[in-house]
């Protein structure tokens, strides 16, 4: 008999997550590893819920059939209650607590579906907290509004309520999941800059999609450092050291995509005259024509 490995990790969304998934979805992604070595393949995987007593409140199929998940290199990944699976009662993690996830998988070999050991507590979800919030919300009606303040509160508590959660903390497999839906993507295109030399030139990152954006400017490939806005403005801009190709990043944690304009400086310098009695014509180095008169 061989021996197998099961780790699994689970996610829940979270607040800015909630709206690309059902309320009774949960996702999660797991590790299968064959004496020692990582499975790579499909295999039918059987899934349920249980409590410390054994008794389970979830199958992921009535009928107890099976589902087929591709293995790549040792992990899988599935939406618990989604993906044609049986949906998660809305207050299954309310009344019931703890929660173990129970897991076998047939890999096709003839020795029938294995049980992936240890069953896995369920602790890192939002649900799984419903029963204790519930409890401590009927403390928190207790305590008159604004009998508790910011300045009661110890200051690294306040640093750690003040500090945004990053989704760089998320774990790999959760951020590839969510990356196509939540990486910026252009909703519009830059436009080439044409300024005379001394004259303030703004250059515009495109507009996009998406939350949290940040943006990076370089030109000719050189990393402009304090050039993080969504507009950089160049005061007085000279051809030698302002002209040139400008690249914007605009990004957040799940990804990134770059465009690129060109910023023309002109040098107001005539290199052919023609003058009349109310007027004059020139074209400057660049070859524009410019008129008064």
């Amino acid at each position: 008999m061989k021996r197998f490995v099961c780790m699994i990790l689970l996610f829940w969304t979270g607040v800015n997550f909630v709206s690309v998934l059902s309320a009774n979805s949960l996702p999660y992604t797991g590790k299968l590893s064959v004496d020692g070595v990582n499975f790579h393949g499909r295999a039918e995987f059987m899934i349920s819920m249980r409590d410390t007593n054994g008794r389970v409140h979830w199958r992921h199929s009535k009928d107890s059939s099976s589902i087929g998940v591709t293995v790549v290199n040792g992990r899988y990944q599935l939406l618990l209650g989604g993906q044609g699976m049986e949906p998660l009662p809305a207050d299954l993690f309310m009344n019931i607590s703890p929660l173990f996830l129970v897991v076998s998988a047939d890999l096709g070999d003839g020795n029938g579906p294995i049980p992936l050991k240890p069953d896995q507590r369920i602790t890192s979800t939002a649900h799984a907290l419903s029963a204790d919030l519930a409890e401590k919300a009927m403390v928190a009606d207790s305590v008159s509004p604004g009998a508790i303040t910011d300045v009661m509160l110890a200051e690294s508590l306040r640093q750690q309520i003040d500090a945004p959660v990053s989704a760089s903390r998320l774990d790999p497999a959760l951020m590839a999941y969510f990356a196509p839906l939540f990486e910026p993507k252009a909703t519009g295109t830059v436009s080439d800059v044409h300024n005379f030399r001394g004259t303030t030139a703004t250059l515009s990152a495109p507009s996009a999609s998406g939350r949290n954006l940040s943006y990076q400017w370089s030109r000719e490939g050189v990393l402009l450092p304090a050039a993080t806005g969504k507009e950089l403005v160049i005061p007085e801009v000279n051809a030698s050291l302002h002209g040139g190709r400008y690249t914007v990043t605009v990004g957040n944690h799940f990804g990134s995509f770059s465009q690129s304009l060109e910023l023309k400086v002109f040098e107001v310098t005539a290199s052919r005259l023609v003058a009349g009695d109310k007027h004059w014509l020139y074209l400057d180095t660049e070859g524009y024509l410019t008129g008064l008169g």
